[in-house]
């Protein structure tokens, strides 16, 4: 009876595997046709590209210019992926057998796509088996290797199928090893059985032992599981399955397996020669990284994987936009955390700051985070990072368009009152929106708003430019991608920056770029990338676009030197003792979650953000510290950069005009003005010949205040939960 149901077991399971490869096949003859029209083209895999991903030639180069000379600037690109190509004629025998034994023992005679292990794994899967080896090649897992795609899908699993089939009628069988070889995931960021070797135990891989080789092949099931350093019991156990493969197929005889089973690996420990740490890139080294990796990806059709490999491993030559002096500056200056500010029991902050030459547009210098810099690729709150830039968008998203539209002018006037009131639940009124200080100020030119930084006239002016052209500006001239054309279309998001997602600091910085002469300039950290052979690979053409007159740049310049002089950045002291001028833009987030400050000198621009890796309220933080960071930086930074004196004031187009006016109504005032009693009342401001004020103002005494023609009253205004009032003694709620 036994012998009659193993009989009948045997041809069930033969029957199985014939439905199954029939089912295969008719799927792919309904599926491949979509899967491959759809999919192919993103994962189709040609020989050049593993001559790409094989690379070899070394950690890659950066350069920067000093004293007008190329410098190169560290020994290397470094990341936290470890390289170490291998040609596969120094891969010992027992290493290809290892990996061919346990992940594909037919690779020397399929197509790219083994049928029958793929029917085996479906049927042992309809079985509800556990025990499998998996269906995928080698020539498979190579191409999800290089392409990075690794979701779940029958779409993908098929394209892969056919990019396998393609890539092995192009390339031979030891170039496809040698590439797989050089890619894999071993853990503890190796890719690669080169770094593999050399992490875990200390060796060339022509100096493996047949053990040492095993234990590196086992790594590639599940690299968590089987990481030697972390699992060596795993490892181990995995290790003897591959040995026993190896054996049954023949690959090693008796007396090597068994001595296998008990040699000692000699692994190394995490103490011995710093496994598992690795040499530290500078800040500006991993954005470099990241900018050339994804400019390879697009313009050149690599895949991250390929581009990462060719750019940490290809011996590339970097010309880079740093300036070594800033960038040393900036790392001196973020190592040292008694710079920022800590309160007791709670954390400190974080921080980061991002230096641009404003006429170039080049990155000059970058700061992720504070502290030491502790690994490669890591979480860099400059370039990683986006976050609600508050009022430091203002002048990018209402004031400049209004001056280029000519909807208003420095002078013009508003009525700094809530724009709108609501009643919450328990009666109280909730006026929206708040200023900073409480405080409603009346009739508010535009240069005292952006100075003061009043949200209720922000919110007016952007009414008038209007949220679809206040976010086209924002996106198609300043290319502020990261704003959603849904979820910012908002007051709040456009007029408060209070954005659904958040920005970068370096579209922040790109933005204001156009305040030089009215072009914007896209912050690039590269030139040029050149091969191991001198080829240029890439050329970084900087975006470049006019975005408004030199003219209206010129005095959205001069509106915000006056918030360093005597609005909310007037702290700004050691640049002022140089002499140098300075302009810039605070920001304060909702629930005072981030700090910005913005601010240029007449070369340099920079960005400092502060905040908390999962947003939180700075309560501890008194004021705005981005301000002190950004003074004590920049009045070194300035000081290296600047040709001279002449670079130390800001110019102004030949067409703009300094005129009087009057605060009150914003018009051109008449000599009975100038007698009112009321100081200050009477300014100058700078205006363009077709957008300046022209009307005079009249005289009208209202209990001592003089008024413009449209009788605007002097109002200010004061609130609490209960009333908002008017400095007349009138409840304006009321």
């Amino acid at each position: 009876m036994k012998e009659k149901r193993k009989t009948r077991r045997k041809i069930l399971n033969f029957f199985i595997i014939m439905a199954t490869v029939v089912l295969l096949i008719a799927a792919c003859g309904v599926i491949a046709a979509g899967a491959y029209l759809n999919a192919y083209s993103d994962s189709k895999i040609d020989v050049s590209m593993l001559d790409m991903t094989a690379g070899g030639a070394g950690a890659s180069k950066l350069y920067a210019t000093a004293d007008g000379k190329e410098v190169e600037i560290g020994d290397g690109l470094y990341g936290s992926i470890k390289y170490k190509y291998v040609p596969i004629d120094e891969c010992p025998r027992n290493l290809i057998n290892a990996f061919v034994a346990i992940e594909d023992k037919r690779f020397f005679d399929h197509n790219g796509v083994d049928i029958l292990r793929s029917a085996k794994a479906a049927a042992s899967y309809m079985r509800g088996s556990r025990r499998s080896f998996g269906a995928s090649t080698i020539t498979q897992q190579l191409v999800k290797n290089l392409t990075g795609r690794d979701e779940y899908t029958l779409e993908r699993k098929f394209t892969e199928m056919f990019a396998a089939l393609d890539l092995e009628r192009c390339a031979h069988k030891e170039q496809i090893l040698e590439a797989y070889l050089n890619v894999i995931n071993l853990a503890e960021g190796c890719r690669g059985v080169g770094a593999a070797a050399e992490l875990y135990f200390g060796r060339e891989v022509s100096e493996l032992t047949l053990a040492q080789c095993a234990s590196i092949a086992a790594i590639t099931n599940n690299p968590s599981v089987y990481d030697p350093l972390i699992h060596l019991e795993n490892n181990t156990v995995r290790a003897h399955v591959i040995l026993s493969e190896m054996h049954a197929q023949g690959y090693i005889g008796e007396e090597e397996y068994t001595s296998a089973l008990t040699e000692d690996i000699a692994l190394r420990g995490r103490e011995d020669g710093n496994v598992g740490e690795g040499r530290i890139s500078s800040w500006y080294a991993d954005m470099v990284a990241e900018d050339v990796i994804s400019d390879m990806c697009e313009r050149l059709g690599y895949t991250r994987a390929q581009a990462a490999t060719e750019v940490y491993n290809g011996g590339l030559k970097i010309y880079t936009a740093m300036n070594i002096d800033i960038q040393t500056e900036l790392e001196k200056y973020y190592e040292n955390t008694t710079n920022f500010p800590s309160n007791g029991s709670l954390p400190a902050p974080q921080s980061a700051m991002m230096v641009v030459d404003r006429q170039t547009g080049d990155i000059l210098g970058v700061v992720g985070a504070v502290g030491e810099k502790t690994g490669n690729r890591v979480q860099n709150y400059a370039t990683d990072t986006k976050r609600p830039p508050g009022s430091a968008i203002k002048p990018l998203s209402v004031y400049a368009p209004a001056l280029e539209m000519k909807k208003v002018n420095w002078a013009t006037v508003f009525d700094d009152v809530p724009v709108k009131f609501s009643v919450s639940n328990s009666g109280k009124y909730l006026p929206w929106p708040r200023n900073a200080d409480g405080v409603w100020r009346g009739y508010t030119t535009v240069r005292d708003a952006v100075v003061d930084s009043v949200n209720t006239v922000s919110v007016r002016v952007l009414e008038q430019v209007g949220r679809e052209q206040s976010l086209d500006f924002l996106k198609s001239k300043l290319h502020i991608n990261s704003l959603s054309d849904k979820e910012d279309m908002t007051l709040s998001a456009l007029a408060l920056g209070q954005a659904s997602h958040g920005i970068s600091m370096r579209e922040l910085l790109g933005g204001y770029t156009i305040f030089y002469d009215g072009v914007y300039r896209e912050p690039v950290s590269y030139y040029k990338v050149t091969d191991s052979e001198g080829r240029v690979l890439l050329e970084n053409g900087q975006a470049r676009n006019t975005v408004i007159s030199e003219e209206n740049a010129c005095i959205m310049t001069e509106m915000l030197r006056g918030v360093t002089s005597d609005g909310t950045a007037k702290d700004i002291a050691l640049c002022k003792q140089m002499g140098v001028a300075t302009a810039g833009k605070t920001g304060t987030t909702q629930n005072n979650c981030d700090r910005w400050f913005v601010g240029y000198t007449p070369r340099l621009l920079a960005a400092v953000w502060m905040g908390y890796d999962y947003p939180s309220p700075l309560d501890a933080v008194k004021g705005n510290p981005c301000v002190r960071i950004w003074d004590e930086v920049m009045s070194v930074c300035h000081k290296s950069y600047a040709d001279g004196q002449e670079d130390n004031n800001f110019d102004l187009a030949d067409d703009v005009i300094k005129i009087s006016y009057c605060k009150d109504s914003g018009l051109i005032p008449k000599s009975v003005c100038a007698e009112d009693v009321r100081d200050g009342r009477i300014t100058e401001g700078y205006f363009t010949p077709d957008n300046m004020p022209m009307s005079p103002c009249t005289r009208h005494v209202t209990g001592g205040m003089i008024t413009a023609e449209r009788n605007f009253p002097c109002r200010i205004y004061v609130a609490d939960e209960d009333h908002v009032w008017s400095n007349d003694g009138d409840d304006v709620q009321e």
